[in-house]
């Protein structure tokens, strides 16, 4: 009798243990809840892009996928939610982005239940102005260069920028083109001009190029410095003849299209001259020959170099050449038969 009474207890016992056990037990937790929410572009590089998700459970972290496609292709860093998170909405703000460019976006939350993956959005950055931009002042102008000088602000896009120039506002000439960056502040640009016309007013304008656009700047002037007058050195006699004579000299145009020829004659007041010839623009010294004809066997002739641009006419020094005498006629020979 006493043992069915301790077996009648310990049952009882053991229901009881098994409701109180059952009674505190804890839910297994599931896979986080992930919302993709809104996104807003603040400027053509960055965006901020929005999300709501619950733990349900089990610690959660979670990020951002994002890129032009949705494969997406870059991810925020990763955050902790905890894991009692209920409904929680939060943030990221996303940089470093492509201006003008859509983007798709989805919230991707992981506990140890699984990952969520929350719907595919999308947002398009804020499209890049034209480019700012500032004609500047030129510098170091000379018979044939310059420098010119402007700033460019690239509105967040890669721009290029180059001048054109010329002797009117239709310009005509353009230097070549450089890139200005992709930056948001004036940037200082220079090129400089090679090849100019001495004493010439020139027009020029920065322009700048970008994906929203080209920005012309403002019609600004230079004149480039006035080329001194020609040099002329007049040189020795290289070949004689009893009735030419080939001469030398140096000509230094000094910046100036210039023509040079020989003045020569009996006496320094000459009389006659080769054929006028070019001897460029450039302002190094450039030797020069001309022949002398129609001269008088064994006489002496005055010469001098001459040389001449819109700047002025140079002459050289006067020099002499003695034409060689003409060769003694030879003495005719006669054949005699003998008797």
């Amino acid at each position: 009798m006493l043992q069915l009474k301790i077996s009648a207890g310990l049952a009882a016992l053991a229901a009881t243990a098994v409701c109180v056990s059952a009674a505190g037990a804890q839910p297994a937790p599931a896979a986080p809840t992930a919302v993709t929410g809104s996104a807003t572009p603040l400027t053509t590089k960055m965006a901020t892009v929005g999300g709501t998700l619950s733990s349900n459970g089990a610690p959660t972290t979670y990020s951002f996928e994002y890129g032009p496609t949705t494969s997406y292709g870059a991810q925020t860093r990763t955050r902790n939610a905890g894991p009692h998170a209920s409904n929680i909405s939060f943030t990221f703000n996303l940089s470093g982005l492509t201006p003008g460019t859509l983007y798709h976006y989805a919230l991707v939350a992981t506990n140890s239940a699984g990952t969520t993956t929350g719907s595919d959005e999308t947002f398009t950055t804020l499209a890049p102005p034209p480019p700012v931009v500032s004609t500047g002042a030129s510098s170091n102008v000379t018979v044939k260069t310059a420098v010119l000088s402007g700033t460019v602000n690239a509105g967040g896009a890669p721009t290029t920028f180059f001048f054109q120039y010329g002797a009117t506002s239709s310009y005509g000439a353009q230097s070549r083109t450089k890139n200005a960056g992709a930056g948001t502040s004036d940037r200082a640009v220079s090129v400089s001009l090679s090849g100019l016309t001495s004493g010439t007013v020139y027009h020029y304008r920065i322009v700048a190029s970008n994906s929203a656009g080209t920005t012309n700047g403002d019609d600004e002037t230079f004149t480039t410095t006035a080329a001194p007058p020609p040099a002329a050195v007049t040189g020795g006699p290289a070949a004689i003849a009893p009735k030419t004579a080939r001469v030398t000299g140096t000509v230094t145009p000094n910046g100036a299209a210039t023509t040079y020829d020989f003045e020569y004659g009996a006496t320094t007041s000459y009389g006659a001259q080769t054929p006028s010839h070019y001897a460029g623009a450039g302002l190094k010294g450039i030797p020069v020959t001309a022949v002398l004809s129609g001269l008088t066997p064994g006489q002496t002739y005055h010469f001098r170099l001459v040389a001449t641009s819109s700047s002025g006419t140079t002459d050289g020094s006067d020099q002499t050449v003695t034409a060689t005498a003409a060769p003694a006629p030879r003495a005719a020979h006669t054949n005699r038969s003998r008797g």
